[in-house]
């Protein structure tokens, strides 16, 4: 709890995430468009904690959705790895049962520009310096009228 805590103070103020993923404030300038996921998320993060041991996964929660940030070695700072937007939430932060289906995912996928062959492409990527590359996907769920979908799954 009390790390919890001091994490969520770091992310206010010194936390390195490059770029900040945050509905708070804007994407920086030629990143591809995806300020409608990233507004989804709502307001200020709800809780941040490190996934795995060696303190390399970031994930941040926040009342629509979460992010989650991997150490880049090479930059010496967190990039984002996967955004989840939910489709459908119970409360702030909390995803309803059996509706993950329903999430929209946005990917960043590091790319070395040293052994990338194609164009680049500033709709789907974004350059974090002279050596990498963030290749930006979303993976939107099929359209689904969900009032005769809820009433299949129960």
């Amino acid at each position: 709890m009390e790390k919890e805590k001091s994490l969520l103070e770091q992310y206010k103020y010194n936390l390195k995430l490059k770029p900040r993923i945050d509905p708070r404030i804007r994407l920086p300038k030629g990143f591809p468009d995806i300020s409608k996921y990233v507004k989804s998320l709502g307001g200020e993060p709800m809780a941040i904690n490190f996934e795995d041991l060696d303190d390399t996964v970031l994930h941040i929660l926040f009342p629509g959705g979460t992010v989650d940030y991997i150490f880049s070695k090479q930059l010496k700072t967190f990039i984002p790895e996967l955004l989840i937007s939910f489709a459908v939430t119970t409360e702030p932060g909390v995803r309803a049962v059996g509706t993950s289906q329903l999430d929209t995912h946005v990917v960043f996928e590091p790319v070395q520009l040293s052994k990338y062959d194609g164009e680049i492409d500033r709709n789907t990527m974004y350059i974090l310096s002279d050596e990498l590359a963030l290749q930006v996907k979303v993976l939107e769920p099929e359209r689904i009228d969900i009032r005769n979908w809820w009433q299949k799954t129960q």
